[in-house]
């Protein structure tokens, strides 16, 4: 199964939940029981909010890359910030563009295909939330040039990545999705989360990280163009 039918497959499924849930931004699939993704959910929003109080101005629109249903994006249009998101699935791009409306939150949502140009604008504030680990690893750093193609001289981007926990068996079991991908077919990101060192060298000269939030469960880097 390829990502993109997996994700219309969740977005079919849980597509009248997460509109109706009282907090779209707080939805996952573990919610009435408040189990464990839940919880992270919880506190990587809560950190998300601080972060791009601290980074980002209300001056300027931001480009939520792979926003999926509007997550993130809704959190932030909460916030105060204009909101354009993009992502590769249509189903995805349907539940952002309805909560959006529900909600009177003004954000322009659109699907891009593999090979297209991410945006025609420019953008000075960019998140790229919950998104790397679910690119081929070879891919990566073509994804990010893309990525410095829609940014301006001085852009800031925001890029958050589950964490990989120290100790020999996380770090196997990472290392092990390189071998595993090619049979995986209905994983979601069947690809191994990249750490600071690969992070750095995915960056390239495309951009530079200002400062890094590490928690138990995710890694935020702020970074410049």
């Amino acid at each position: 199964m390829s990502q993109n039918k997996y994700y219309s497959e969740f977005a079919i499924k849980y597509r009248e939940e997460i509109i109706n849930f009282a907090d779209p931004s707080l939805w996952t699939t573990d919610i009435l029981r408040n189990g464990p993704i839940s919880e992270r959910m919880k506190v990587r929003i809560t950190t998300l909010k601080n972060i791009v109080n601290n980074h980002f101005s209300r001056e300027y629109r931001i480009f939520d890359i792979g926003c999926g249903f509007g997550r993130q994006a809704f959190v932030l249009a909460r916030e105060g910030f204009k909101i354009t998101g993009t992502d590769i699935n249509q189903d995805f791009i349907e539940i952002a563009r309805e909560i959006f409306r529900r909600y009177s939150l003004e954000g322009d949502f659109y699907c891009t295909g593999p090979g297209k140009s991410l945006s025609d604008e420019k953008f000075n504030q960019i998140v790229l939330l919950e998104v790397l680990e679910h690119i081929h690893a070879g891919r990566r750093k073509k994804f990010i040039s893309s990525i410095r193609v829609v940014c301006t001289p001085d852009s800031k981007i925001i890029i958050s990545i589950p964490r990989v926990k120290p100790g020999l068996r996380p770090k196997l079991l990472n290392f092990s999705k390189y071998f595993l991908s090619s049979f995986i077919k209905n994983d979601e990101h069947p690809y191994p989360i990249p750490g600071e060192k690969a992070i750095k060298r995915i960056l390239g000269k495309n951009f530079v990280i200002l400062t890094s939030i590490v928690q138990n469960e995710t890694v935020f880097y702020i970074c410049k163009s």
